[in-house]
């Protein structure tokens, strides 16, 4: 049975991030069972926001950065409603997230033949987008502490599943490159006293004859 490689295992781990991500976008009033954060019976999302028990919800439109003054039963979220005005539109930054996840999993999954896996330069580039990535994620995750506190929800939450695994994805690409570039240099050296021992032998058959 052929080993499980290291690539295989970060693409499932870039898969987990994204799936958290997307989690967080499809949110009301996509989705309006997933929430952000509920309070006083409204349940908030990526692009709005919905009213109402279950059976009888009302939601917005689909848009980016909503306030929240308009609603009847006040909100006591921690910042005030013109800094949560703001941040709305910050909350942009979990699509963006997850397409740099969706790119980093198709470039992981490249990984997976022979020349992109072994090449250095290949892998120290997906190092650094890895870790532009897993920092985008993190500021994602600080939106919607900063948005929702105190009364995030479990679509909040599992966002910061996102970060978790590419900080994983991160330290598992520096090792791989790691040993892909120990492998080349113990080749290289092998190479090189091969050459210096046929040299040598050369130089013998020749003062022999």
């Amino acid at each position: 049975m052929a080993l499980i490689r290291p690539a295989t295992v970060l693409s499932f781990l870039l898969f987990i991030a994204f799936s958290c991500l997307l989690v967080s976008i499809i949110s009301a009033p996509i989705v309006k069972q997933i929430a952000l954060a509920t309070n006083n019976n409204v349940t908030f999302g990526m692009f709005g926001y919905c009213t109402g028990s279950n059976n009888a919800q009302v939601c917005t439109g689909i848009t980016l950065g909503y306030n929240v003054d308009s609603l009847s039963a006040p909100q006591d979220f921690t910042l005030p409603s013109k800094a949560r005005l703001t941040l709305t539109n910050l909350l942009i930054i979990h699509p963006i997230g997850a397409l740099f996840v969706l790119i980093l999993l198709i470039l992981t999954i490249a990984s997976h033949f022979y020349g992109p896996g072994h090449s250095p330069g290949y892998l120290l580039f997906l190092v650094f987008f890895s870790i532009f990535t897993c920092v985008m994620a993190i500021l994602a995750f600080l939106v919607d502490i900063l948005l929702f506190v105190p009364h995030l929800s479990a679509g909040g939450y599992i966002v910061v599943g996102a970060p978790i695994c590419l900080a994983i994805v991160v330290v598992g690409l520096c090792a791989t490159r790691r040993r892909v570039v120990g492998k080349q240099d113990r080749k290289r050296r092998i190479a090189e006293t091969a050459n210096i021992n046929n040299t040598d032998t050369s130089s013998n058959e020749g003062f022999t004859t």
